[in-house]
């Protein structure tokens, strides 16, 4: 990094400027030296004719007119944004204009060049010397045109050999248009010097853009093979992701992608922007994403989720939309990345304020990134043309983040190794150890579950009759009411009292009583085994069943089954034998809610009271109505 700050010009003089510089689209340049200030900076008011491209065989005529009428000129560098307010154009950043400036005294001894770093419309660049004005333009960046569709948008750097002949005065034209720009005009340095300075400028500039683009891609490849050896460790794969992204934007940012190629593509501007769009987007989220594989548990993993979709979102977007629509919604975008970026320095302050490992290395690593994001971006909205200081704070960043991953994974090895080597037999002595722990936990678990499905067993069967009792009953009741209430099932309740039961108790005793509902239940586990059916004691002689997905009729069946089963049931003892009857009371109705699960009990009772009330041992059915009372808890003569 240090070889390369000076390699890049960074500490080097700037392109000097001429004492009184450009004034109302002019220069003189009879006392400027080249061996000693080898490159001079065009920058000043240049004189501007808006919506026209002038021709250069009447230029003379058109520059008189303009300048008698009203002259108008524009900062070089700058947008046309700014001169919105003084209506010259008729959309934002949209429209075709004609840049002049005379060039007086200029060395024609010493070759001399344009160096044009950025600009943000189409243009083709004439120069020629007084009294001697071409239709061919020396140079053309991308297809200047009042449409998009026959325009071709071109972004890179560029270098132009001036044909300087003994002329006093030379004029330097340049016609632009744009129509796929967000903004336009000439929005970048333009230095006219020595070519052979020059080359060398750009020759440099090439070779530190690609050698920080390389460091940034091989930081990349080394994250990648981080992740590869400890797969469930993700941070090395975010900062991968972080490395790449970065890679594709300062690729597509610096110009060096138009600069390699060796011609001029109409695709190469759609790609520029959509690597600065998809590099902007995963180097954001992807640095959120490192700092919270590194600090989990800080930010919800619902809104990483999301965080991440979203951004897969964008780069579909990125991929299928014109840039143009791109660059108009980009403070949108901005707008986002820089909350990806915020939430990301939040992670990091909360895992300083905790003090947890790691998190006072990482907040060095990321202090100079926050100084020269703010910097960089303020210089390339200004459009002064400043060398980048993002690319050597992300290398640092990136050198600092790497290390402490790279420890982290020695570590681990270095312990597994130390492991393997010293503590062989220790090992296997205590795994021997867990694993007969283990069958005893095992053996206890077993035992343990068995007494737990017992006593729940226990807790929901009836201890007489061996049915389910009345709670687990009701339990069952409202989860099967629901069910049926959403796919729209009938379901019936069947309540069975046994006939003169206190008389039973009576006359033949408890014992005989017990018997009597022993057979009633016996019989009820023979009639209802279907999957879903359920019988339960409900409290002294009384009985329930639930019947899900059966009709009325189906539900009358099965009850006179029931009920002629148990008339034909004979209890014996000590050479006695007895016998008993039952009442069946039905109710069946398509749960909804205009019904509650008690509405189907109540009416069931009810149903039972009328069986009881017609002559006992018989089936009755009321149907569920909306005004149907509930008569459970009335007291029954058994």
């Amino acid at each position: 990094m240090i070889t390369l700050l000076p390699l890049s010009g960074f500490y080097n003089h700037a392109a000097a400027n001429i004492t009184g510089g450009i004034q109302a689209g002019q220069i003189d340049l009879t006392d400027w030296d080249v061996r000693q200030q080898p490159s001079i900076d065009l920058s000043g008011k240049w004189k501007f004719f808006p919506n026209p491209l002038i021709d250069p065989q009447k230029m003379q005529a058109s520059i008189s007119e303009a300048s008698a009428s009203n002259p108008t000129y524009l900062q070089v560098p700058s947008s046309w944004n700014r001169t919105i307010e003084q209506k010259l154009f008729p959309s934002l950043g949209n429209g075709v204009g004609s840049y002049w400036l005379s060039i007086k005294g200029a060395n024609t001894t010493i070759p001399l060049s344009l160096a044009i770093n950025r600009r943000c419309s189409n243009a083709s660049i004439f120069f020629f010397p007084e009294g001697s004005p071409t239709t061919t333009p020396l140079a053309t960046l991308g297809q200047v045109s009042n449409t998009s569709g026959s325009s071709a948008s071109y972004t890179g750097s560029k270098l132009i050999s001036l044909p300087m002949t003994a002329a006093g005065i030379h004029h330097l034209l340049i016609h632009v248009s744009n129509v796929d720009f967000r903004s336009g005009d000439l929005c970048g340095e333009i230095t006219l010097g020595s070519t052979d300075h020059l080359n060398q400028q750009s020759t440099r500039n090439v070779a530190t853009q690609s050698i920080l683009i390389a460091m940034i891609f091989m930081a990349a490849i080394y994250s990648l093979a981080l992740f590869t050896q400890h797969p469930k460790n993700r941070s090395p794969m975010w900062l991968m992701l972080t490395c790449f992204g970065a890679a594709a934007f300062f690729l597509a940012v610096s110009g060096l992608l138009e600069q390699l190629m060796t011609g001029t593509y109409p695709w190469a501007y759609e790609l520029r922007i959509k690597l600065i769009f998809m590099g902007l987007s995963w180097s954001s989220v992807s640095l959120l994403m490192f700092y919270s594989s590194n600090f989990p548990g800080i930010i919800p993993s619902n809104w990483l989720k999301f965080t991440i979709n979203t951004s897969l979102l964008c780069t579909v977007f990125f991929l299928i939309t014109p840039a143009s629509l791109m660059t108009a919604l980009v403070h949108y975008f901005v707008l986002y990345w820089v909350l990806q970026f915020m939430m990301g320095l939040w992670i990091l302050g909360q895992a300083l304020r905790d003090r947890k490992p790691c998190a006072k290395p990482m907040f060095i690593a990321i202090i100079p990134l926050l100084f020269s994001i703010p910097f960089d971006s303020y210089n390339y909205i200004a459009l002064n043309g400043m060398h980048l200081l993002s690319p050597y704070c992300l290398i640092f960043f990136i050198f600092i983040e790497s290390q402490i991953i790279g420890r982290k994974v020695f570590k681990a090895f270095n312990l597994a190794d130390k492991l393997s080597r010293n503590f062989k037999e220790e090992v296997a002595l205590q795994t021997h150890e867990l694993n007969q722990q283990n069958k005893k936990l095992e053996h206890a678990k077993k035992s343990l579950q068995s007494v737990n499905d017992t006593l729940k067993k226990l807790s929901i069967t009836d201890g007489l009759t061996q049915v389910y009792n009345r709670m687990h009953f009701e339990q069952e009741f409202h989860k099967e009411w629901r069910r049926c209430a959403r796919q729209r099932t009938p379901i019936s309740i069947l309540m069975i009292d046994a006939d003169h039961f206190k008389r039973l108790n009576d006359s033949a005793g408890h014992l005989i009583g017990d018997q009597a509902l022993l057979g009633i239940g016996r019989e009820l586990h023979n009639h209802f085994k279907r999957a879903g059916e359920l019988v339960a004691r409900y409290g002294g002689e009384e009985f329930v069943v639930m019947l899900p997905e059966t009709d009325q009729r189906k539900s009358l069946e099965v009850a006179e089954s029931l009920r002629q089963a148990i008339e034909n049931l004979v209890i014996s003892y000590r050479d006695k034998h007895y016998s008993i009857t039952v009442s069946v009371g039905i109710s069946t109705t398509i749960p909804s809610m205009s019904y509650s699960p008690d509405h189907l009990l109540g009416a069931a009772d009810a149903a039972l009271y009328d069986a009881k009330n017609n002559g006992r041992n018989r089936v009755s059915i009321i149907p569920l109505l909306p005004s149907q009372p509930i008569h459970r808890g009335m007291k029954k003569n058994s």
